[in-house]
């Protein structure tokens, strides 16, 4: 079971961009146990063998990216969420401003994966403050799941692994049914499309209506039609004339 979950996982990682679309950020004290929890919830993670305390090959990682800096590009970000997120007012502020940076620094579109980890010490308030943080600045419905890591734990392990598939099947799914829409909705690469208003209309209509009123060809305004032209791309250009705003 463990290793048909690990296969998915790392499936659904490919098709996301390799393990280079997959971001860690931990929300921890800094010092050498936060390094040695990110590095080993990454191996664990991913089913990476190598010892000690460093990165995983492939596999970015930050630890409280706060204050603004270089932008980022994940479809799979994991945020490790220490114990105590949500006991006191300083550290829930902290813990939102963690992930509305990392937001702001991440594309506004496809949108990404999201699982938030608790670590071990952090209870059902902390775990309800990380979601609601997660998924007021990670809106996209089913791109945002829970999970808890405990290092040795098989069962937390799986959790994290089922978490982590859920989150990218429906991003997956989301950025497929976007394209479908763009697509559906896309002009005809020889369609040009012209916009229209009353006043290039009126315009156009006053200047017919002088050149031909003695031929009594005078036509009702509401039988008057915007046309479509034929051109070699797909660009919307402006009517002769003015529009209204």
């Amino acid at each position: 079971m463990a290793a048909a979950e690990l296969r998915e996982l790392l499936a659904l990682v490919e098709r996301a961009g390799g393990r280079r679309a997959v971001l860690l950020v931990a929300e921890v004290a800094e010092g050498p146990p936060a390094a040695a929890t990110l590095a080993a919830f990454a191996r664990d993670l991913l089913g990476d063998e190598a010892p000690g305390p460093g990165s995983v090959p492939g596999c970015r990682s930050r630890r409280r990216a706060v204050g603004g800096g270089r932008a980022l590009e994940a479809r799979l970000l994991l945020l490790l969420c220490r114990g105590g997120a949500a006991r006191g007012r300083g550290a829930r502020t902290r813990l939102r401003e963690v992930v509305r940076d990392v937001r702001s620094r991440l594309p506004p579109a496809p949108p990404p994966a999201v699982v938030g980890v608790l670590l071990p010490g952090g209870d059902g308030e902390d775990a309800a403050v990380l979601d609601a943080a997660l998924k007021r600045h990670f809106p996209t419905p089913g791109t945002v799941q829970a999970a808890r890591y405990c290092p040795g734990s098989p069962t937390a392990l799986r959790d994290c692994r089922a978490a982590a598939c859920r989150a990218l099947r429906a991003a997956l799914q989301h950025s497929a049914e976007e394209g479908k829409d763009r697509e559906r909705w896309r002009l005809p690469s020889f369609l040009r499309c012209i916009s229209w208003s009353r006043t290039s209309w009126r315009k156009g209509h006053e200047a017919k209506a002088a050149n031909n009123i003695h031929e009594g060809d005078l036509q009702n305004t509401e039988e008057e039609v915007a046309l479509t032209s034929l051109s070699p791309n797909g660009n919307c250009e402006e009517a002769a004339g003015d529009t209204d705003t």
